[in-house]
């Protein structure tokens, strides 16, 4: 009976260091996978941190860029007017209000177009006669 007992006991211990082992295997295989996920989000934020330096970097040097012309392109405007006889310089500033006027009757026209066709369009339908 004794033996028995002591047999019972041995086996229950054995099932439960079984069900123990397993459960360790799970959370072990689970902190596993949990570690390669975090190495590879940490890769892509590499990667991502990479492409926005390059992106960076990129910017950077077209600002640069933009700016050497922008500079280019004023110190030229400033030479040429300081070049031009005051004559020129009339007429230059004369030709840009003709300019500014014309853009602003253009769209004048562009919306006097636009009411009289659609006042056509409602005169013409037969079915809005008043």
């Amino acid at each position: 009976g004794e033996k028995l007992k002591l047999l019972e006991r041995t086996r229950k211990r054995d099932l439960e260091w079984g069900k123990m082992k397993e459960t360790m295997d799970k959370m072990t295989s689970q902190l596993r996978m949990l570690g390669e996920e975090r190495d590879m989000m940490h890769q892509n934020s590499e990667e991502v941190r990479g492409r926005l330096h390059d992106t960076q970097v990129k910017l950077t040097a077209t600002q640069e860029e933009l700016s050497k012309h922008q500079n280019a392109e004023r110190v030229m405007k400033r030479n040429l007017q300081l070049q031009m006889p005051d004559e020129i310089k009339r007429v230059v500033k004369r030709v840009e209000e003709l300019d500014k006027q014309n853009r602003e009757l253009q769209g004048k026209l562009h919306q006097a177009k636009g009411l009289t066709k659609d006042g056509k369009l409602s005169a013409s339908d037969p079915g809005k006669k008043a």
